[in-house]
């Protein structure tokens, strides 16, 4: 059912919104999940890398349901760091070896941030909901917040040859340089806020 953009909420997601937001944004990260152990070892996954964000996650809601959802940090983070033994119990030690070379490449290959930036670590949008604007709504919240906690500028990462590239371009993010590591491709977008 297609939904108006004046019928989604956007608002701070706490705790007990977890499990709706590491649902939506594995939903988002489909073809990068192969590399951690398939899908239904990533549905155990992504909840220990989200829950090791320290950031803002803020959701999209309509009708109650949560359909959209992104997290920016303010520091530098390490997904993989001080949650080896929860990886290691759900993907066993193989899988856990090649998520750990898999996030570590990752992120030894992103360009450091700037001063006073805020990144942009994931973002998903359900997809029964893409294209309704939902995706928008998010970042231009996560922006706000970032200028509120004194960033001047926003940065993220996206796949080269990606429909996110245009995404994020029609929101003013700028391409600053390119990356690559064992996920492919990538750029490295910036606008000041």
């Amino acid at each position: 059912m297609m939904r108006r953009i004046d019928d989604i909420i956007i608002r701070r997601a706490g705790a007990p919104d977890m499990d709706a937001v590491s649902r939506v944004i594995a939903s988002a990260f489909d073809d990068k999940i192969v590399a951690i152990g398939g899908q239904k070892r990533a549905g155990r996954v992504v909840p220990i890398i989200v829950g090791s964000m320290r950031g803002e996650k803020f959701i999209a809601v309509t009708g109650g349901e949560v359909v959209g959802a992104i997290i920016v940090t303010t520091e530098e983070i390490d997904p993989v760091d001080g949650n080896v033994l929860k990886v290691v119990k759900v993907l066993g030690l193989f899988g856990a070896l090649k998520a750990w070379r898999v996030a570590r490449s990752y992120t030894r290959s992103t360009p450091k941030r700037l001063e006073k930036e805020g990144v942009l670590e994931a973002v998903g949008v359900m997809e029964d909901h893409r294209g309704q604007g939902v995706g928008g709504l998010l970042v231009r919240r996560a922006e706000a917040r970032l200028k509120n906690l004194g960033m001047k500028t926003f940065g993220l990462g996206v796949k080269e040859n990606s429909e996110a590239v245009r995404f994020y371009e029609r929101l003013g993010f700028e391409v600053v340089t390119k990356y690559h590591n064992r996920l492919g491709d990538w750029l490295y977008m910036r606008k000041r806020i």
